[in-house]
């Protein structure tokens, strides 16, 4: 007689000691019988994980440091129930209890129908009625999101109770079967949703890959919902803000932007009818709602920090203690969590802080209109745009203040104009010295993106004979600047080495971006991995993106921040950051976000470049080829402090950054020099 497969069930629980203790007890009284019981504990506040290990010390607990969210907790199990070899993992809900046969239906679907989604039935009673709790919108074979269609629950009539498994659009995450062949294939959850929909978002994208899923009235539980929120006024009200944001990017994603558009209305509506009732609700309503159409993910409203006062748990995997952090800090989840969300906190009034000024410079007195800003330095006149490019606003603002501080010192009076300031924004433009930047990737491949006007290089692309092509986009522009300003020694050895540019060099100078006093502390930094890509749909960051997911790798992705002052408070929190060409044609390092980078402190992992020696720093970047990226980073996090100590704690990089800032002096010294 054949054994039956080995199946895995996960427990995620969170300050639910006592659901979590009945879940348990309700599935050692289950009928199938090759099962193994994992529980993840997201680092609650109180006494769980002493109390399951008491109570059932055959249960393989694991606790993690923060609290991961559903996809990010239960693929510390995922992780186990492969070691285990088994056959499909089960996710369970810390306050459902299964009936005795559910284990043996659930398989016994699988069986039947192969592989693909299995979801019991999570059942919960509504005064003298019995009903599905779980939306009927998701029901629909279809899958298709309904904004227009209320989320009314489905009588459970004894009918039920010898139904065939059917399919449905989606699986309830209460209780979800998963043969671990499709996760093989398909990759794990999304960790981007943190709290709610990701199920659904998985159900619905292995439905587009031919993927069914299915409910199994048979396999029933009761599932009241909630169990972690129901004595908590205030998380209660924190988790609408994940109800109203994943519920229109599940909408966006699956059923495109405009039914999204009226799942954002319907939560704008609901929230003006719960203001004056329910402010605090109506507000994470309303901040869901504008953190999506930011295109902003992952975990923002940390639950934990809407408890009472708690205590800290140590992080312990098995009982065993958690190694101390990276620095010698000791970990805890008041700190990781707390750091985090600080510093993205930082990120949105640095974001304020920094509009707040370009307005007030917009106003300078000596400017002629809100679009440039005429500011005195010395004798000297500077002009420049009151707003730069967005991507370019930092490296743009530390380049003048190099000119501002250099011109001070001067007696000559000289006039200078940065950008692309127009004549008619300040008129005393016409008689400046206009200082262009050079922004662009120069190293692009022969036939690719932005390839049309380049011109041929002596670089080696490593494919055969092949050259890279030597691109510099609005050259004509550029040679009619007085000097031109880059980030980038990387381009320049590019442009020189193809012999071609000469009068274009000879105005050139390179202007490292030292955004940011070094501040190398390798203490207090909770965002472990983290990428900056501004476009995450671009296809290979894209990959890369589903990949580390894949894989449980805690990446982050964070987009559109510009601000300074945000992006250092980013950067600090931050242990290694990910750096991917922004296409397979253009392999320029993008150093200003790398260099910054490195001045405070992370760790970065970058996708191999050609001539990487032209950079100045480039023994302090751990160099990868794209599909051992992801590899790669998770040596370093795993080894994090050797390779900290390694890059940062013997005063090479000091002096190397020491070495840069006079190179960006005496290149404006140049400048000013060959001007007047």
């Amino acid at each position: 007689m054949t054994e039956a497969p080995l199946l895995a069930v996960s427990v995620l629980n969170w300050n639910t000691p006592q659901a979590t203790l009945d879940c348990l007890a309700s599935l050692y009284s289950s009928t199938y019988e090759n099962f193994r019981v994992i529980v993840v504990d997201n680092a609650s506040a109180d006494d769980s994980a002493a109390r399951i290990a008491a109570a059932f010390p055959a249960v393989r607990l694991i606790v993690n440091a923060e609290n991961r969210g559903y996809a990010g907790g239960h693929a510390a199990a995922l992780r186990q129930a492969q070691e285990w070899g088994a056959a499909a993992l089960l996710l369970l809900n810390s306050d459902a209890e299964v009936e005795a046969q559910t284990l043996h239906e659930l398989m016994a679907a699988w069986r039947e129908h192969g592989d693909a989604l299995y979801g019991g039935a999570p059942l919960c009673r509504r005064g003298d009625a019995v009903v599905l709790n779980f939306p009927q919108k998701y029901l629909q074979p279809d899958g298709r999101p309904r904004p227009w269609r209320r989320d009314r629950a489905v009588p459970w009539s004894p009918r039920w109770n010898a139904a065939q498994a059917c399919r449905v659009g989606a699986a309830a995450g209460s209780c979800l079967l998963l043969p671990l062949a499709l996760v093989q294939k398909h990759g794990w959850l999304d960790g981007a949703w943190f709290l709610y929909c990701e199920e659904i978002d998985y159900c619905y994208r292995l439905r587009d890959a031919g993927v069914a899923s299915w409910l199994v009235p048979r396999a029933r539980l009761w599932h009241a919902g909630g169990g972690s929120q129901r004595d908590w006024p205030a998380l209660r009200d924190g988790m609408y803000y994940y109800h109203a944001r994943n519920e229109i990017e599940l909408a966006r994603r699956h059923a495109g932007t405009g039914v999204a558009a009226l799942v954002a209305l319907k939560k704008l509506g609901r929230a003006l009818l719960l203001a004056p009732r329910r402010p605090a609700r109506a507000a994470c309503l309303l901040r869901g709602v504008f953190d999506v159409l930011r295109g902003r993910m992952g975990k923002v409203v940390a639950p934990e920090a809407l408890l009472p006062a708690r205590r800290a748990v140590p992080a312990q995997d098995g009982g065993r203690p958690a190694p101390a952090a990276p620095g010698g800090a000791a970990s805890s989840d008041d700190g990781a969590a707390a750091a985090a969300e600080a510093a993205l906190s930082r990120l949105r009034r640095s974001a304020l802080r920094g509009a707040l000024r370009r307005r007030w410079l917009a106003l300078w007195p000596g400017s002629r209109t809100a679009g440039a800003v005429a500011e005195p330095a010395g004798a000297s006149w500077l002009i420049y745009a009151a707003r730069p490019a967005p991507f370019l606003r930092e490296y743009h603002d530390y380049c003048v203040a190099l000119f501002r501080l250099a011109l001070r010192r001067r007696t000559q009076a000289l006039r200078l104009c940065f950008g692309d300031v127009v004549e008619n924004d300040v008129s005393s433009t016409r008689q400046a010295h206009r200082i262009a930047f050079q922004w662009e990737h120069t190293l692009v491949r022969p036939g690719g993106r932005d390839s049309a006007g380049a011109v041929a290089g002596t670089v080696p692309t490593g494919r055969g004979e092949e050259r890279y092509l030597v691109r510099i986009a609005g050259l004509e522009r550029l040679l009619q600047a007085a000097a031109v300003i880059d980030y980038s020694r990387q381009n320049l050895a590019h442009i020189a080495a193809g012999g071609r540019h000469g009068d274009y060099l000879a105005r050139c100078v390179a202007i490292a971006p030292l955004l940011y006093a070094p501040d190398f502390a390798a203490a207090a930094r909770p965002l472990p991995l983290l990428a900056t890509f501004a476009d995450p749909r671009q296809p290979r960051r894209a990959v890369l993106l589903r990949q580390a997911r894949a894989r449980s790798l805690p990446l982050r992705n964070v987009r559109g921040i510009w601000d300074g002052a945000g992006v250092g408070a980013l950067y600090r929190a931050s242990r290694v950051l990910l750096n991917v060409h922004q296409t397979g044609d253009h392999h320029t390092l993008e150093e200003l976000r790398v260099l910054p980078a490195l001045l405070k402190g992370v760790i970065v992992v970058s996708e191999d470049v050609p001539l990487r020696e032209a950079v100045p720093y480039h023994e302090f970047i751990v160099w990868a080829a794209y599909d051992d990226l992801l590899e790669t980073a998770r040596g370093v996090l795993d080894d994090y402090a050797a390779v900290h100590a390694r890059l940062f704690g013997d005063g090479r990089l000091q002096r190397l950054i020491a070495q840069l800032q006079a190179d960006n002096a005496a290149a404006v010294e140049q400048v000013l020099r060959r001007l007047g």
